[in-house]
Formats: structure tokens, C-alpha cells, sequence
């Protein structure tokens, strides 16, 4: 062996490695994924490759993450209400609704962060806003092993489930 080789080895290794992971990645719950868990897992969580099957998928459908909203006046009553970020795909280019996804992807691995965030962007984008209540949204994604065979769809509003996190006041609310 010459000199050098030894660490073009190891490299080939590494970036053979990287792809199988990658390749792996998604389908962690395949047989193949189930296999290899225990050896490219902790890889996976570290390079945070932990984006699902569904993600890849040619439709693949609304946000699994997202944040709901209720702004109240200072009457108590509802003034507008809807869901961060929103769905009906306004946009003809994706870029802004994938932004808008990472980042709400983000925000929910904190609560506190959450209301940090998006409390006051919503009192600043209503005026009259009194109050805000905030809701954490997800859609569990079923395997595709339950898509396949009929048992699940992907997306299915029934099997949404919902967190309140805050009902929190607008700063400088007159009321």
C-alpha cells in the first residue's frame, strides 16, 4: 500500500457510509431501516436526517407540524383565527411554504420558543388584538406499510392531535 492510501480508505468508507444512511434514513421503519438502526441511527439523529418517508413522497401533502391560532379582541370575542403555516398552496413556487415549514419545525421543539415567536408576530399582524391562544398541531405520519395496504392514508384529519400551549395577552393591548 502507498502512502496516502490508507486515508483515501478511510474516506471511501466514510462517504460510503453517509450515502447508505441517507438512503436509509427515511425508511428507518423498512426491514432494511430496522436492520441497520442500531448502527446508523445515532448517525441519523446527529446529521438530524430524520425527515420521514412522506416527505419524499410525489404528493407529498400538507405540513405534519403545525401551529393553530385563535386572536382575541378586547371584548373577549374571536376576531380571526386559522393555522401557521397555511395550506392552500398560494404560492407557485414552494420555496416561502418550505421556509415556512422548517421554521415551524423548529419552534415546536420548544413551547416557550413557540410563543416567543409567533405571539408577537400575530398581536402585530391584527390590530385590535387583545389576546392570543396558541395550539401545537401534528399529524402523525402512518408507515408505509399501513399507506400501502389501504389501512392508513397520509395525511387524515382524524388522527390529528392537539396541544394548547399558551393563552397569552397582546403587549401594550388596550383593553
Amino acid at each position: 500500500m502507498r502512502k496516502g492510501n490508507g486515508f483515501r480508505f478511510a474516506l471511501s468508507l466514510l462517504i460510503a457510509f453517509h450515502v447508505f444512511a441517507v438512503l436509509v434514513a427515511p425508511n428507518i421503519d423498512s426491514d432494511l431501516g430496522r436492520g441497520s438502526r442500531s448502527i446508523v441511527g445515532p448517525y441519523i439523529e446527529l446529521l438530524e436526517l430524520t425527515n420521514l418517508w412522506s416527505f419524499f413522497a410525489p404528493e407529498p401533502g400538507p405540513p405534519t407540524v403545525y401551529l393553530e391560532y385563535a386572536i382575541e379582541g378586547a371584548d373577549g370575542n374571536t376576531l380571526t383565527s386559522g393555522r401557521w403555516p397555511e395550506t392552500d398552496g398560494a404560492y407557485f413556487f414552494k420555496e416561502r411554504q418550505v421556509r415556512r415549514i422548517a421554521a415551524v419545525e423548529f419552534m415546536v421543539q420548544s413551547d416557550v420558543r413557540m410563543e416567543r415567536m409567533m405571539l408577537p408576530y400575530l398581536c402585530s399582524a391584527n390590530p385590535g388584538a387583545s389576546a392570543v391562544t396558541l395550539w401545537r398541531t401534528w399529524n402523525p405520519v402512518p408507515s408505509m406499510e399501513e399507506v400501502r395496504v389501504g389501512a392508513q392514508k397520509l395525511h387524515d384529519p382524524e388522527r390529528a392531535k392537539r396541544e394548547l400551549l399558551s393563552h397569552s395577552f397582546c403587549v401594550g393591548a388596550r383593553g
